[in-house]
């Protein structure tokens, strides 16, 4: 389960539009946003790629994020 409030705050803080990540993560914009409010999970590409793109570089907050 994500936890969307933290995932939330960094694309805020990024400046990225959720639809650009979600292109980013070869997904259409209403399946991230399912995958980004918990109705769905991300895949290990979609989280790599919301890793690499939001520039997350602590393995805790990895965690937080995407295994919450």
């Amino acid at each position: 389960m994500v936890d969307s409030k933290k995932l939330d705050e960094l694309i805020r803080e990024s400046g990225k539009k959720k639809m650009y990540l979600a292109e980013k993560c070869g997904i259409t914009r209403q399946s991230f946003d399912a995958k980004r409010s918990g109705k769905a999970t991300f895949t290990l590409k979609e989280a790599q790629a919301l890793i690499d793109e939001l520039n997350i570089s602590d393995s805790r907050q990895v965690v937080e994020i995407f295994f919450a």
